[in-house]
């Protein structure tokens, strides 16, 4: 009898061990659910933030609509960038710069925006990079002679530049320095610019 009383209590005390080990069990899968769910939601968070970084438009419209509410300094601007073709020279130019100057300041902002990633360089190429190749072109003197006085005038526009163009060299299967305008491309853009005025 007193035999049976201790293989009762042996048993016992060994199924409260296999359960103790069974929570511990337990316990640790539950945890390893818990982290990899955890890694899961961090990777899908991750990954949206990266696809909106390079995807989301956002920001690209509303980048669209201030340039596109900038006529009259779009204008001015090409009317001074035509001026230097025919000239040459920025000082010889009579028209103002003022125009140039915001769309240059404008440009720089983007460019601000996309190396700190509110806006990333591919959104940026599909909405600007004719708009920037061809500032950029016109205004690659202007910008030297601004950086003389102050190195960090435009220098997004320099960056932003740069990222649209290796975007666009890719999709066409060139260079980059393949990429630049044709005359007669350029002064029909510049023409459309200047046509605004009358568009509206």
């Amino acid at each position: 009898m007193g035999y049976e009383r201790k293989g009762n209590k042996t048993e016992r005390s060994s199924w409260g061990k296999r359960h103790f080990v069974a929570m511990i069990w337990v316990a640790f899968g539950l945890s390893a659910f818990g982290a990899i769910v955890q890694l899961e939601v961090f990777a899908q968070h991750q990954a949206s933030e990266a696809y909106d970084k390079t995807y989301n438009t956002d920001a690209l419209h509303e980048y669209e609509d201030l340039f596109d509410s900038k006529i009259s300094q779009r204008v001015s601007a090409a009317t001074a960038l035509k001026e230097y073709y025919q000239k040459g020279n920025w000082d010889l130019v009579t028209n103002s710069t003022d125009g140039l100057d915001y769309i240059l300041s404008f440009f720089e902002d983007l460019g601000y925006d996309e190396q700190h990633g509110k806006i990333s360089a591919e959104v940026a190429w599909e909405g600007f990079y004719d708009d920037i190749a061809a500032y950029h072109q016109g205004a690659a003197m202007y910008i030297a002679d601004a950086q003389k006085t102050d190195p960090t005038y435009f220098q997004n526009v320099q960056k932003l530049f740069d990222d649209v163009t290796r975007i666009e060299a890719q999709k066409r299967h060139m260079l980059p320095t393949q990429l630049r305008m044709a005359d007669k491309d350029y002064l029909e853009y510049l023409r459309s610019e200047m046509g605004l005025k009358n568009d509206r």
